[in-house]
């Protein structure tokens, strides 16, 4: 659900990862071993590799919310769809939907690893410790003791966001509330020869597909589709770049 609140005329362009100890976890132990999955998906992308205008709109401030479903007992792959005050976890995601215990992973691209710090909610006072900022574009894993459905609530982001691309692996995402082909998706992303984006399966608890850039055809093969906050491990082949996406919701006739 969408609103516009506000239009102006202007030109643009648009187009573990490793089990952590029961002291962090909150004594949960079944946390499966992703790092294990994560160095199995580079291996797929190695063998993958070895095979292998301007115009007039307006500009709205659309305000609206997403909702996004959380398996319970295992990990989804997951992101921040929309604009909030702060976006922080104590702003956007939470109530008496999220179970005790929820947990946010995020992805250090520096040390190629998760990091240390790990939010966990607390149902009792209904907050998380420690808080954390999520912002539109990034990416995270979330582990849930049961299932849940939070409801993003915020402002399209509009205009441009840059978000950094670093060499290897990373936790990315739409920083607009957009779903279908990673080529939509990850549209204005300048992607390089084989660089990769997985889709984490939240019934499978894997990497279940996966979508190369072939710069010779300018094209993401095979086409895979991501929804509205859906979280994504993107590879980068070649050396670190910056998404620049600039974006502005088209006008309604």
């Amino acid at each position: 659900m969408i609103k516009k609140c506000s239009k102006k005329k202007q030109k643009i362009v648009d187009t573990h990862w490793e089990v952590w100890d029961s002291a962090n976890t909150h004594g949960n132990n079944k946390l499966p071993n992703m790092r294990t999955k994560l160095l199995a998906a580079a291996a797929i992308l190695a063998a993958g590799v070895a095979s292998s205008m301007a115009q007039n709109v307006y500009s709205l401030n659309v305000v609206g919310y997403v909702n996004k479903a959380f398996v319970g007992g295992g990990f989804t792959a997951a992101a921040n769809p929309l604009n909030a005050t702060n976006n922080s976890l104590n702003t956007i995601m939470k109530g008496a939907q999220v179970p005790d215990n929820t947990t946010v992973f995020f992805w250090d691209a520096a040390t190629q690893d998760f990091s240390p710090i790990l939010p966990t909610y607390n149902a009792g006072s209904q907050s998380w410790v420690p808080d954390a900022t999520l912002n539109p574009g990034t990416g995270v894993f979330v582990f849930a003791p049961s299932a849940f459905t939070n409801t993003f609530v915020g402002e399209v982001k509009q205009g441009l966001t840059s978000i950094p691309i670093p060499a290897s692996f990373s936790a990315i995402a739409s920083p607009v509330p957009i779903g279908g082909d990673v080529s939509v998706v990850l549209a204005q992303l300048p992607a390089g020869d084989n660089d990769t984006a997985f889709k984490w399966g939240t019934t499978e608890q894997d990497f279940t597909e996966l979508s190369s850039f072939n710069a010779g055809s300018g094209q993401w093969i095979p086409p895979v589709n991501f929804q509205p906050a859906d979280g994504i491990l993107y590879f980068r082949a070649g050396s670190a770049t910056t998404w620049n996406r600039n974006y502005t919701v088209p006008a309604v006739p």
